[in-house]
């Protein structure tokens, strides 16, 4: 199974951020598909 996990945070009425990881989930554990650096 895949599936998209998106934390996000949001500022009323000034800007809003999400990001989106994508994982597959099997039977044994899980693995992250997304691919991006973490460093601002």
């Amino acid at each position: 199974m895949i599936v998209a996990l998106e934390p996000g945070i949001y500022f009323k009425d000034r800007w809003g951020m999400r990001l989106e990881y994508v994982v597959r989930v099997t039977g044994t554990g899980a693995e992250v598909l997304s691919k991006f650096q973490h460093e601002l």
